[in-house]
């Protein structure tokens, strides 16, 4: 890996673990909506899969839609441990229910924690053989 890309790959990481952190305060706070604790859990998970994407050779598109970014991840071979159904819901969390949070939210925060774990864990064991 390349020293840029490398240094890339660490800005998304530390600003994920970051959106991670914050997930983690905001999630256990209960005068806070839950939509935005996914928020930032959304957050986190892009940044996580963009991280994989560029350690493993590719570019960062400007996408907040988490399921095109595993598929581009799937193009490199690289499988990730969440299913497309969360990672559609979790996507509603970066725009959709930031301006209209009337609809629900389509994910406890309980399932979102398990993704924000799953995802922690894949990004860090991709940087590592990468």
């Amino acid at each position: 890996m390349t020293p840029s890309r490398k240094s890339e790959v660490e800005t998304l990481l530390r600003m994920a673990a970051g959106d991670a952190r914050a997930f983690a305060v905001l999630s256990q706070t209960k005068d806070v909506p839950p939509s935005r604790a996914g928020f930032m859990a959304q957050q986190f998970v892009e940044k996580a899969l963009k991280a994989g994407l560029v350690a493993a050779g590719g570019e960062a598109p400007r996408s907040h839609d988490l399921v095109e970014l595993v598929n581009l991840l799937k193009g490199r071979n690289l499988g990730v441990p969440v299913t497309d159904d969360e990672l559609d819901a979790l996507t509603q969390y970066s725009v959709n229910l930031r301006y209209n949070d009337e609809e629900g939210d389509p994910l406890t925060l309980e399932e979102i924690r398990h993704i924000v774990e799953r995802i922690g864990g894949w990004a860090e064991n991709v940087v590592k053989v990468l």
